[in-house]
């Protein structure tokens, strides 16, 4: 055996908010999710609007990751009933003319930037540095699993 200690790592208080910050914009997200694409959907399915890429791919629209290829006017009907059913649910948002998934996505974004550039001293990256959003996910996450024995849980306090 080695008498060499193995070096134990040590966050920062700003690595452990920011790792806090992920989990919690996570939780967010995925509590919004179901919630917009369910009323999203909704208003899709009902209106069965015809939309594509271009003539030749001319389709029913039920999917809202497609609802960009909505003509202006139908997009219009599709923002204003989507927000109607968002205010039923009691979702808000600061912006009436925001998604609350579209809001807590970016947050998420937003805190995971803040993530890997608190890393920084340890990786020699920030955020602006990656390009490949496959290494952007694997650094995040790789961050998140070095990080979450140092996370309280906000719950048990």
């Amino acid at each position: 055996m080695s008498d060499i200690k193995q070096k134990q790592f040590k966050p920062t208080k700003a690595m452990i908010e920011a790792a806090q910050m992920v989990f919690t914009t996570m939780a967010m997200v995925q509590t919004v999710k179901p919630i917009v694409r369910g009323y999203q959907k909704k208003v899709l399915a009902e209106h069965q609007f015809i939309g594509g890429h271009d003539e030749t791919d001319l389709h029913v629209i039920l999917d809202p990751k497609e609802s960009w290829l909505l003509n202006d006017n139908d997009f219009k009907v599709y923002l204003d009933e989507t927000n109607e059913e968002r205010e039923k649910v009691g979702l808000k948002v600061d912006n009436p003319e925001h998604c609350p998934l579209l809001v807590a996505e970016h947050m998420q974004i937003q805190a995971e930037h803040l993530l890997i550039d608190s890393m920084e001293p340890v990786t020699k990256l920030k955020a602006e540095d990656i390009y490949n959003l496959d290494h952007y996910k694997r650094m995040v996450d790789i961050t998140l699993r070095l990080l979450v024995p140092f996370v309280k849980n906000p719950l048990k306090r």
